[in-house]
């Protein structure tokens, strides 16, 4: 009774991981960046990320990456055809935006085992792009305390808070 219920239970498992493992071969043979982005960003992204995020993600794959590489096989994918199609942006951060999501669908394709390889691992990518940040000098601060001090009280300690904390304008607000 019971022993043949485990046996026949673990047939059935066997069977299935057959079944599962001779899929992934074949969808490893056929399935495109496009086939596999749309299941990458519903199932991995969807529901995971802000509606802003969504938005950028899909603005980067349909105005950008699939034009160009959409029909490509995964698995004919290379570090030489990445690394041609990123070359063709100049280095802004549309590019960073780009190359992020992009990395990030293929990386998952090689951890699903879609791909034998990251062609991601031997791309060369520019360094991010930072904002180039400025604060008030002293001089600017004593000269805004100032002004606030006579012409807007009810401004005077919220902005002190914000030059002497050195924070965000966010964060000031979260306080």
């Amino acid at each position: 009774g019971k022993q043949k219920m485990m046996q026949q239970i673990k047939s059935e498992l066997e069977k299935e991981f057959k079944q599962q493992k001779t899929l992934a071969v074949t969808k490893k043979e056929w399935v495109t960046l496009e086939n596999y982005y749309h299941e990458w960003l519903e199932n991995d992204k969807k529901i995971f990320v802000s509606k802003a995020t969504l938005a950028s993600i899909e603005n980067a794959f349909e105005k950008h990456i699939l034009v160009k590489l959409g029909k490509i096989k995964l698995k004919d994918l290379s570090k030489s055809i990445i690394q041609r199609f990123l070359n063709g942006y100049e280095h802004t951060r549309r590019k960073e935006v780009i190359t992020t999501y992009f990395k990030a669908c293929v990386t998952q394709a090689y951890k699903e085992r879609l791909i034998d390889y990251n062609p991601f691992d031997t791309v060369i990518t520019e360094k991010k792009i930072k904002a180039d940040k400025k604060g008030f000098t002293a001089d600017e601060q004593e000269r805004i305390l100032k002004y606030l001090k006579i012409s807007e009280p009810n401004w005077y300690n919220i902005i002190l808070c914000y030059l002497c904390l050195g924070c965000r304008r966010s964060e000031l607000f979260s306080i």
